[in-house]
């Protein structure tokens, strides 16, 4: 799939940070027993997660398959060797991870109450005042622009539009 030359070239970027968004080059498959990225694979980055385990990395493949990885089983691919690769491989993985995200999200319209480092405290069209965490906020860019008294739509995980009475049924 790729030459010894453009490998040497991914290879060199060991230890660099990895951001949700980046495409990055699996270079070790885990032990784990659940889903996990296979050597010799691309992916995008979902998200990046602390567990007690350590740092996870979270993310998705070809087939909008979602799998965690410690972060040093993979490398970050920087932009202009990713297109050097397979521009058609990028553009797959960037809507696999937009669609992953999107089946997983609701859209959601409210009013920016408060801001802090936190996430964001919102009014939403239902008459609810609901603090939602700065994690589960998609796109990020949402949180970064967003200021008090603005009006904005997000997109939330199902889960917690449901469980804060955002939506009333969860369509399977």
């Amino acid at each position: 799939m790729i030459n010894k030359e453009t490998f040497e070239e991914i290879k060199s970027y060991a230890g660099r940070p990895i951001n949700p968004g980046n495409v990055c080059y699996c270079i070790k498959t885990s032990r784990s027993k659940k889903s996990k990225p296979i050597k010799g694979n691309f992916y995008i980055c979902r998200k990046i997660v602390d567990t007690k385990w350590g740092r996870k990395l979270v993310v998705v493949d070809l087939d909008s398959k979602e799998s965690w990885s410690d972060v040093d089983n993979l490398i970050f691919v920087e932009n202009k060797i990713a297109c050097e690769v397979d521009k058609d491989l990028v553009c797959n993985l960037n809507s696999a991870l937009h669609n992953k995200i999107l089946e997983d999200c609701t859209p959601a319209i409210g009013e920016v109450l408060k801001k802090n480092y936190a996430g964001l405290e919102i009014m939403f069209t239902n008459g609810s005042k609901i603090f939602v965490s700065r994690k589960i906020i998609y796109p990020e860019s949402i949180y970064h622009e967003a200021s008090q008294g603005e009006f904005i739509s997000i997109n939330l995980p199902m889960w917690f539009a449901y469980q804060n009475k955002i939506i009333n049924t969860i369509k399977e």
